[in-house]
């Protein structure tokens, strides 16, 4: 059951990857592409991909010199000396950017809770729940909601 569910992760996040990336990725960088990303489950909806991150493992040598024998820097960019512009990243890890778009949304799901519990304090509603509720006592915290649970997916074993 549990390795029908890893590939159910595993197709949610290829197939958000498909719908929201690049379309030149998977044609123009030969080396291995890496995806990573983070699914929501909750026990009111699906699993959800809430942040997803693409990388290089590696990138073919003669990937970087076509690249650079096609690719004229912008006027006045660069000197003398180096007159092409890179854009392909040699070494980006898919995993450190799917982990900063998740700290992204759990921030936003932070002030997402305390505009909820703004608007129930003066009685007005968004009709729009935030993942985490404000637990107030000696000091406020925010606690996730029951049955929210994080998983994470990655394409291939993560480097260091």
């Amino acid at each position: 059951m549990e390795e029908d569910f890893a590939d159910h992760l595993a197709r949610l996040c290829i197939s958000k990857f498909r719908e929201v990336g690049p379309e030149h990725i998977t044609m123009h960088v030969r080396g291995q592409t890496v995806l990573a990303g983070f699914v929501q489950r909750t026990a009111s909806a699906c699993p959800e991909v809430v942040a997803l991150g693409y990388g290089t493992k590696f990138v073919n040598n003669d990937v970087v010199s076509s690249e650079l024998s096609s690719i004229p820097a912008p006027e006045g960019l660069l000197n003398s000396t180096h007159t092409k512009l890179f854009t392909i990243v040699k070494d980006s890890h898919a995993e450190i950017i799917a982990r900063r778009a998740f700290i992204r949304y759990i921030h936003s799901q932070c002030w997402l809770a305390l505009k909820t519990c703004a608007n129930a304090a003066d009685g007005s509603r968004d009709g729009v729940d935030s993942i985490f509720e404000i637990q107030v006592g000696k000091a406020a915290k925010f606690v996730l909601n029951p049955g929210t649970t994080f998983h994470f997916f990655t394409s291939t074993a993560p480097c260091g």
